[in-house]
């Protein structure tokens, strides 16, 4: 999906009960609370701190953030905002929100935030990816002007070990 940022992108007020928080996440505590919030929204694709430690040293993470929204201390739900250096588009990726604070916004307020980081960056749009099967935030992405703009099928096929 694809978002044009030269289009007017929604100012948001974050939900009454939590703070946003624009987040490198540099100390592995930060890194710890952020593994486990995407690894609880995301189960199929576990990610290890290793492998995130890996990711906050690339490029493209060189001028990226995470904006998070917070209850208290727990991490509430989270986008990642990042982009290729020398690239017009940035990317919106993982965007989760914990199960116990669905319902209340926090998705479209971080993306908007997100957005708008993207723009202030002068980036042109804005890219991710969601399962078709993701009812729910199809929804959130449509209704912030996110456009389908390819569509790809995964085939899995399940090999036996020999014993």
């Amino acid at each position: 999906m694809r978002r044009d940022l030269q289009q007017p992108i929604p100012s948001l007020p974050m939900p009454e009960g939590f703070i946003l928080h624009p987040w490198r996440m540099e100390s592995e505590y930060e890194q710890h609370q952020y593994l486990e919030g995407r690894n609880e929204c995301f189960p199929e694709a576990h990610t290890t701190l290793e492998e995130w430690q890996y990711f906050i040293r690339t490029p493209l993470w060189e001028q990226g953030i995470n904006l998070a929204a917070f209850a208290g201390e727990r991490l509430a739900a989270s986008v990642l905002v990042f982009w290729e250096p020398g690239s017009p588009f940035g990317s919106t990726e993982y965007i989760f929100t914990r199960s116990e604070f669905r319902g209340q916004g926090l998705a479209r307020t971080l993306l908007s935030a997100g957005m708008q980081y993207l723009k202030d960056h002068g980036l042109k749009a804005a890219n991710l990816e969601v399962k078709a099967e993701n009812r729910s935030a199809l929804t959130v992405y449509l209704g912030l002007g996110y456009e389908v703009v390819a569509e790809s099928c995964i085939y899995v096929v399940e090999v036996e070990k020999n014993q």
